[in-house]
Formats: C-alpha cells, structure tokens, sequence
C-alpha cells in the first residue's frame, strides 16, 4: 500500500494570487492544485504554449461558437481528447458532462476521475460564459 511519502504531490500557485499569512505566494498542493491547473488549462487558447502553438485551446475554441447540441458534443469530444492527449497529471475520466443553459448562455462542465499520480478521486464543476 501507498503511504503519503510514496506519492509525489504535485503544487501550483493559486490562479487568484495573492499572499498567505507570512506574506509568501498563496500555494495549492494535491487536489486543490489540480483543480487549479485544470482551470488554467481549460481556458487556455490554441497557440498560448509557447514553442507548441498547436496545443491549447481545446475549451476556448468553442465558447465562441454558438451554442447547439452539435457544440456540446464538439466540447465533449474536444475535452475527451484534451485530457487524454495533453493534461498532466494524467487523469483517468469516469465522468465527463457538458450541460448547456441556453437561457443564459452557460455551459455547465462536470469532469470527474482518478488521478494515479496524487491517488485521488475528484469531481471539478464550473460554470463558462459562452462568448457570443
């Protein structure tokens, strides 16, 4: 069985920024960092990694699309591939789910797995604007 020294956590400075109480950089470690490292990532345009312009952008591209049925299954798609081609820590996806509120232009993205690198389970829900 794994103990917590076994396992590498990885880090990430928070996206908000900010300070913690001895006035250093706020940090996230396990869970809280991949979350926040997805976040980053999924809002991440084609073109926004430098010296690897064609990766990225695999949220963005559609917020700018109007929204569908067929724009959800692109996203879908577009997430599926993302997250198995190019995001790290690898994430083993159980659950992936694109909900559309046309009423208020809002996509409602779910993504739920096991990350083997951290051994954890998460579920990551947010909320995206649609940008027309």
């Amino acid at each position: 069985m794994a103990t917590g020294r076994d396992i590498k956590q990885p880090y990430d400075w928070d996206i908000f920024g900010g300070f913690d109480s001895k006035g250093e950089i706020k940090n996230k470690k396990g869970r809280e960092a991949w979350i926040n490292a997805f976040k980053l990532w999924l809002l991440n345009k084609e073109g926004d990694f430098i010296r690897r312009p064609k990766i990225g952008g695999y949220l963005y591209n559609w917020l700018t699309k109007p929204m569908s049925d067929k724009t959800q299954k692109d996203i879908l798609l577009s997430l599926r591939t993302g997250i198995r081609d190019e995001f790290r820590p690898k994430l083993e996806i159980q659950t992936l789910d694109v909900i559309p509120d046309y009423e208020r232009k809002i996509w409602s993205i779910t993504v739920g797995g096991y990350i083997p690198e951290i051994d954890e389970t998460i579920e990551f829900s947010q909320d995206f604007r649609s940008l027309i």
